[in-house]
């Protein structure tokens, strides 16, 4: 955010980051929660939303962050939530809806519950209400813009769904030739982190009848992406970061890269503000673009 970095450390629990001189503000340790694998902070409201895959904790936890030195532990989001895969925050008027989708035994995203302030009770509290699309695919990361979902579907590229009232709308599929990690939609264009195929750049301006535009090649697996402005960033596990100007999402142009042997194993990237900020096996990396 515009003063903070927020990371999971997976077996570490998690750390809050100063970031105009790069000190820990706060190291979150807690025996209760042993894999704490995603973070999505909300400072408009003081919260903190956290998946735990292990330990006695295991699901999607919520923490008040009014002192950030001081952490609270609210009441989480129960119900369908081992094996979460992926996770997205909208801010309604009535609170903060949380999507996740499951990669188990029944694939699913779950979506329409709150979490709101009970004014009554003075407390931050899940409403619940959850609607479950299912699938007879396997899914995985997703991304979502308005009423539309774009869907790493394993071997069948990147499925795109239109949320309906009780079940799922399926309009379009575009495949890939690696296995799509996670996918990121801006302005009609569909960034994908393809594994082993690199980077995938499809149109989905027509949602029924989406098609490739671009494929670009990575070293490594590219795992996660990442859009802002006309600035396209890719961690690519053993490959580091990669940096494109999408000026053109037709015709992008590599700006640079920065191999793993100098930030580590890239797991993560985000862009802030013109600054990519990489979450590696070194811990987190600070990036700017010239």
């Amino acid at each position: 955010t515009d003063d903070y970095i927020y990371a999971a450390e997976d077996q570490a629990g998690f750390r809050i980051f100063d970031k105009s001189d790069n000190s820990t503000i706060v190291d979150f340790y807690d025996s209760l929660y042993e894999n704490m694998r995603i973070i999505i902070p909300h400072e408009e409201e003081n919260l903190l939303f956290i998946y735990n895959r292990y330990g006695e904790s295991t699901g999607i936890l919520v923490f008040g962050i009014d002192d950030k030195e001081n952490p609270q532990i609210f009441p989480g989001i129960v119900g369908d939530t081992s094996g979460v895969f992926d996770m997205k925050t909208i801010t309604h008027e009535d609170g903060i809806e949380v999507i996740w989708s499951i990669n188990a035994s029944s694939d699913k995203i779950l979506l329409g519950g709150r979490y709101a302030y009970d004014e009554e009770n003075q407390m931050w509290t899940w409403t619940g209400g959850s609607t479950e699309y299912t699938f007879n695919y396997e899914i995985g990361k997703f991304d979502v813009e308005g009423d539309y979902f774009y869907i790493c579907s394993d071997q069948l590229g990147v499925t795109i769904v239109e949320r309906g009232e009780w079940e799922p709308i399926e309009l379009g599929r575009f495949d890939t030739k690696g296995l799509p990690q996670a996918v990121k939609v801006v302005d009609n264009f569909v960034y994908v982190a393809d594994r082993q195929n690199g980077v995938v750049i499809a149109d989905v301006s027509e949602k029924t009848d989406p098609f490739v535009v671009k494929e670009l090649e990575t070293s490594g697996y590219a795992q996660e992406i990442d859009v802002e402005g006309n600035i396209l960033a890719v961690a690519s596990g053993g490959g580091g970061v990669y940096a494109f100007d999408i000026t053109d999402p037709t015709n992008p142009v590599e700006i640079g890269r920065i191999d793993d042997s100098e930030i580590g194993y890239t797991y993560n990237v985000h862009i802030y503000n013109g600054i990519i900020y990489a979450s590696t096996r070194l811990g987190v990396a600070k990036i700017s673009i010239d």
